[in-house]
């Protein structure tokens, strides 16, 4: 705060809301401060200078008067908007608020220190006018101090306007903080911090219970919801691969050529081997004779069992297993 008109623009503007108000008073305070340091600074000059150290002034004609008026609201406004963005708006954590300051004086006093002496700061120019007229009786700058100070003051309304209507608009600095003072600044940011910590515990709780509700819900409509799980169906046993015709082969000569096909009655004794049937090879001896007694034969021997399809094929089945 070396300036009136920056001190104004810090007054009125809605800062960040984790500072302290800015006191009315405050302000006063600043601005008698500034007083004083521009009339030692004139008083330096006089004591080294001399009696035609230079001050901020303008030509006495209406044209250069509002050129000059013009000249120093603008940059102003430029320096005031820079001090409220970057010292006291929420992005004020940077490390180059004075370069920025520093840069928008210096870029001000090149562009228009030769129209109107490159004020920009009521404190200075009137320190330096009213040393020199008071102390070496050259007055001529006095007729044009008003400027200075409605120029800047206009300057930093301005800047003020457009710094609260741009800063609500994006949320940026947000609403003006409630009123603290320096020494329970801390406290209340701790208050602030601990209260944003038991909220985001309570709706970490309230989210558990919602989880845990919805899990609950959940497995009682899967259970409900879930169909019984399909048997899987009976293996069919594998179709039992037909068995053809029996194929024998032809008699050749003899008395097997008049046999009829097919199986040979079971007449006792071994059991003949079962699958394929063999051919009868002729026999060249004579027949034997018959016995003296006939022989007996059972009642199972003595007729042979009739062949029926079905007990045909388990038998193949049998001999092809």
């Amino acid at each position: 705060h070396f300036n009136p008109a920056v001190t104004l623009a810090a007054l009125l503007c809605h800062r960040s809301s984790d500072m302290p108000e800015f006191k009315w008073y405050t302000a006063v305070l600043y601005a008698i401060a500034q007083l004083l340091g521009a009339g030692g600074a004139g008083l330096y000059m006089l004591a080294v200078v001399g009696f035609d150290f230079p001050v901020p002034n303008t030509a006495n004609e209406p044209a250069a008067v509002f050129r000059g008026f013009f000249a120093e609201s603008v940059f102003t406004f430029v320096l005031a908007s820079v001090v409220m963005h970057v010292a006291l708006s929420s992005q004020r954590q940077n490390d180059f608020y004075g370069f920025a300051i520093g840069m928008a004086v210096m870029s001000a006093a090149l562009c228009v220190g030769g129209i109107s002496g490159g004020a920009f700061n009521p404190a200075v120019a009137t320190g330096l006018i009213v040393i020199k007229c008071f102390a070496g009786l050259r007055c001529e700058a006095m007729i044009h101090l008003w400027m200075y100070w409605a120029a800047e003051l206009v300057g930093a309304l301005v800047a003020v306007v457009l710094f609260n209507s741009v800063t609500a608009a994006l949320g940026d600095a947000g609403v003006k903080a409630e009123p603290t003072t320096d020494s329970n600044a801390g406290a209340a940011a701790a208050a602030a911090r601990e209260g944003s910590t038991d909220l985001s515990e309570k709706q970490k709780d309230e989210s558990t219970k919602s989880v845990a509700a919805a899990n609950a819900t959940g497995d009682t409509d899967e259970r409900e919801m879930t169909p019984a799980k399909p048997t899987a169906p009976a293996t069919a046993a594998p179709p039992k691969s037909p068995v053809g015709p029996k194929i024998r082969p032809m008699p050749t000569t003899g008395e097997s050529a008049t046999k009829p096909q097919g199986k040979t009655p079971h007449t006792g004794g071994a059991s003949p081997p079962s699958g394929r049937a063999t051919p009868s090879k002729p026999s060249s001896a004579p027949p034997s004779p018959a016995p003296d007694k006939p022989q007996t034969l059972s009642a199972s021997s003595s007729k042979p069992e009739p062949k029926t399809p079905e007990k045909d094929m388990d038998e193949d089945d049998d001999a092809t297993r």
